[in-house]
C-alpha cells in the first residue's frame, strides 16, 4: 500500500459511501432477526444480535461516522466563523437592470436591501453579499456527534444490559440479591452485571375494564431502598421509576396473588402457615406449592368474583370480590381432595386439614441496568436539536456582482441543503430590486 493511499484510508473509512454499504447490511440483518424472533424466544434473538458478525457492523458504523464526523468538523466549525458572504460561480439566480446609478450606488442600494432584511453584509470592492443564518453548519455538528453518542450507548447497551425480574408480595423486600431474581439475563457475572437496589412494596392495586384482562391500572407503592421510610414512589406498568443518572429502571410487568395456608392436625392445632406466591392469575390459571409436614401437593386455581356459568365454575370479573379457591390434591398421583374451597374453609386430608386464611398481591418487578440508557437519550437529543437547527436556521448566502456593461447587477443564491426550498430568497431579491428602483428614481 502506497504512502498516498494510507493518506486517503481516513476518507474512505468516513466516506458516504461506505456509509450506505454499512446501513444498508445492518438492514438486512435486522429484518432477517425480526423475522427469527417470531419464531424463537427473545432471549435467543438477543444471543444472535451479540454475535461476531453483529459487532464486527456495530464498530464498522462506528468508524464510519466517527471517522466522518472528525473529518468534517473542522470544515463545519470554519463554515461557522465565515461570515463573508460566498458567491455561487454558476448562472446568476436573479439580473437586475438599473438605470442613472454608478456601480458604486448600485452596490450600496444592494447592500442596504439585505442589511434591512437582517443579512450580515459584505462589501469589498466590486461585491456587496450579505450572510443568514451564519452558524448553520453548528446543526450538523451537534446532530453527526449525537449519532456517535447514540453509536456508545447502543454499544454499552448491548455488550453490559441486565434485566432481571422478581415477584415480591405486598409487605416484603426485596434486596437484589441473585436468589430473589425469578429470571436474569445475562445468566453469568452477576455480580460485575447487576444493579445495587433495594425496595419494599407496600401495596399492589389493579383495575380491569369491565370484566376483560385488560388492565386500566397496574400499580404499586414502593420504598426504595428497602429500609427507608416517608412517602412511597409510586410504579406503574408504564411508568418505570429510574435511580443511579438514570441506568438503572424499575418497571411493572405481571400481577398475581399470595394466599396463606394454614395447615392443622385433626384436633384443629396449627401445623405450619406460609404466604406462597403462585401464579394463579388470570382466572383459571393452576400452580402447586408443597408443605413440609405431609408428602402431598395441592394445586390450585382462583375464581376472584366466582359464579357458575353453564354449570361451571367461573368469574364475574378479574377483582377478589367473591374469591373462591379450586384445590385438588395428590399424594403419588392419587388425588385425596377435588372440590371449591372458600376462604378460611377447611379441606380434609387424610387426618389434616387445610385452609386459606388470607390473602395478598404481589407484582412481577423488572429490574433493568443500562448504562447506555443516557448516552442514548443524550445522543437522540442531540440529533432532534442538531436537526431542528439545520432545518430552521440554515446558512444563506447572497451576492450581487456588477454584469458586463455596468447598468445589472448578477446577483447569485447560496444556501444549505437542507433549506426546504427556494422561496427564501424571493423576500430579499425583492428588496433588491426595489432599493435600485428608488435609488434611480432619486438619481433622476
Amino acid at each position: 500500500m502506497s504512502v498516498r493511499q494510507i493518506a486517503r484510508l481516513p476518507e474512505l473509512i468516513g466516506s458516504r459511501r461506505l456509509s450506505f454499504i454499512i446501513i444498508g447490511l445492518l438492514a438486512a440483518y435486522y429484518v432477517s432477526l425480526l423475522i427469527f424472533s417470531t419464531m424463537v424466544h427473545p432471549a435467543g434473538v438477543i444471543g444472535i444480535a451479540k454475535t461476531v458478525p453483529f459487532q464486527v457492523l456495530y464498530i464498522a458504523l462506528f468508524a464510519n461516522l466517527l471517522a466522518c464526523t472528525l473529518r468534517r468538523t473542522p470544515r463545519w466549525i470554519r463554515r461557522c466563523m465565515k461570515g463573508t458572504a460566498v458567491a455561487d460561480d454558476a448562472t446568476p439566480d436573479r439580473i437586475i437592470a438599473f438605470s442613472d446609478l454608478s456601480r458604486e450606488q448600485a452596490l450600496d442600494a444592494a447592500a442596504k436591501a439585505l442589511e434591512a432584511e437582517k443579512y450580515s453584509l459584505t462589501r469589498d470592492g466590486e461585491l456587496a453579499g450579505g450572510v443568514r443564518g451564519r452558524f448553520g453548519a453548528l446543526g450538523s455538528l451537534v446532530s453527526h456527534w449525537g449519532m456517535v453518542i447514540v453509536l456508545v450507548g447502543a454499544f454499552l447497551s448491548l455488550n453490559h444490559r441486565f434485566v432481571g425480574e422478581a415477584l415480591v408480595s405486598e409487605g416484603d423486600k426485596f434486596w437484589g440479591t441473585a436468589r430473589e431474581y425469578t429470571s436474569f439475563n445475562p445468566p453469568t457475572s452477576f455480580r460485575q452485571n447487576a444493579p445495587k437496589v433495594s425496595f419494599r412494596v407496600d401495596k399492589v392495586e389493579a383495575e380491569f375494564w369491565e370484566d376483560k384482562l385488560l388492565f386500566t391500572k397496574l400499580a404499586a407503592q414502593m420504598h426504595s431502598p428497602a429500609d427507608s421510610k416517608g412517602e412511597p414512589v409510586v410504579v406503574r406498568i408504564n411508568e418505570p421509576i429510574f435511580s443511579n443518572w438514570y441506568t438503572t429502571s424499575v418497571r411493572l410487568t405481571g400481577y398475581g396473588f399470595s394466599p396463606k395456608y394454614v395447615l392443622r392436625n385433626d384436633m384443629g392445632k396449627e401445623l405450619e402457615s406460609s404466604w406462597v406466591n403462585m401464579s394463579i392469575f388470570p382466572p383459571g390459571s393452576e400452580d402447586s406449592f408443597r408443605v413440609q409436614m405431609i408428602p402431598h401437593r395441592f394445586y390450585v386455581k382462583l375464581y376472584p368474583d366466582y359464579r357458575q356459568k353453564e354449570g361451571k365454575p367461573d368469574t364475574a370479573s378479574m377483582n377478589l370480590n367473591n374469591p373462591v379457591f379450586h384445590l385438588k390434591v395428590a399424594s403419588h398421583k392419587i388425588v385425596t381432595f377435588d372440590g371449591l374451597l372458600l376462604p378460611t374453609q377447611r379441606a380434609d386430608v387424610e387426618g389434616y386439614s387445610l385452609a386459606f386464611e388470607g390473602m395478598k398481591k404481589w407484582a412481577t418487578v423488572q429490574v433493568v441496568k443500562d448504562a447506555g440508557y443516557p448516552a442514548i437519550f443524550v445522543g437522540t437529543l442531540l440529533i432532534c436539536i442538531g436537526n431542528l437547527w439545520r432545518f430552521v436556521f440554515f446558512r444563506r448566502d447572497i451576492v450581487a456582482k456588477p454584469g458586463p456593461g455596468g447598468q445589472s447587477l448578477f446577483v447569485y443564491c447560496r444556501a444549505d441543503s437542507l433549506s426546504l426550498s427556494d422561496r427564501w430568497a424571493e423576500a430579499p431579491l425583492a428588496a433588491i430590486e426595489k432599493a435600485l428602483a428608488d435609488a434611480s428614481r432619486n438619481n433622476e
